[in-house]
């Protein structure tokens, strides 16, 4: 079994027990949480999450395929080639919305409710859950054509990251969960 999938603090004990870890697992495992520390829910967006945040672009690609169908005489070359550029642009734009999907994990502990969140670099934020103040739950007209919303955990603390949930199915489900485990945090 190859060392490098081994958590480092596991190598000693490999010959004893193996384990593997997953990249989520390796970038829990003492990177993210803390010890003795409880995941009560982990969870990532919605798929819809790829399609909402990419919907502007598309629309906006999608008008310029079309005017340049109407206005085909008058542009240097033929709508064919544009309607390809487009395509292949609204292509891009879903793969990179897919990325971001991918790279993105919402995260409530015992503890602390945390974002991660990043393609190239994941970006975490986090906060105490003694130091939340309030847990809303947002649904524009896009999520509750999706059945998601948006969760906004708030803070008064400016030490701690406010943060969204963008894009999770059963919010009012996800939020209860929230506020619970922030009744249990506090004495």
């Amino acid at each position: 079994m190859s060392r490098d999938l081994l958590h480092p603090n596991d190598a000693g004990a490999a010959a004893a027990t193996p384990s593997i870890l997953t990249p989520l697992g390796a970038l829990l495992t003492g990177r993210v949480l803390h010890d003795g520390e409880l995941v009560i829910l982990a969870l990532k967006p919605s798929r819809w999450f790829i399609l909402l945040i990419s919907l502007r672009f598309v629309a906006a690609a999608v008008l310029l395929m079309v005017l340049a169908a109407i206005y085909n005489e008058q542009l240097h070359y033929h709508a064919p080639r544009y309607w390809t550029a487009g395509a292949m642009l609204i292509a891009g734009r879903l793969t990179w919305a897919t990325l971001q999907w991918i790279g993105r994990l919402y995260i409530l502990t015992d503890l602390r409710v945390l974002r991660i969140s990043g393609v190239f670099t994941p970006e975490i934020a986090q906060c105490p859950l003694r130091k939340v103040a309030a847990v809303d739950v947002s649904r524009s007209v896009k999520e509750r054509l999706t059945r998601t919303g948006t969760i906004h955990v708030r803070t008064g603390d400016p030490s701690c990251d406010s943060t969204a949930w963008q894009t999770v199915p059963h919010p009012q489900r996800i939020r209860q969960q929230i506020l619970d485990a922030i009744r249990r945090s506090r004495p």
